[in-house]
């Protein structure tokens, strides 16, 4: 559960340091949105952990793992 959200904030801090980093090329935007959607699911699966209804587990699992998909599109 913890962990779940702590990953996420790193995830968030590590986008932040290379958006404000001096040269900006494609290669560090696409890190910026990997990263961003790598939080994004870390925060749905914390969610999914907290939860104690089955529902909230099956929306938030359903949440991570479209964010899981988003990271696969080129």
């Amino acid at each position: 559960m913890l962990i779940s959200f702590a990953s996420a904030i790193c995830a968030v801090i590590v986008a932040m340091l290379v958006a404000l980093g001096g040269k900006r090329v494609m290669a560090h935007w696409f890190f910026i949105a990997g990263m961003l959607l790598l939080a994004a699911e870390a925060i749905c699966n914390g969610f999914a952990v907290n939860s104690a209804v089955p529902m909230e587990v099956v929306n938030w699992i359903h949440w991570a793992l479209l964010m899981q998909g988003l990271a696969l599109l080129p």
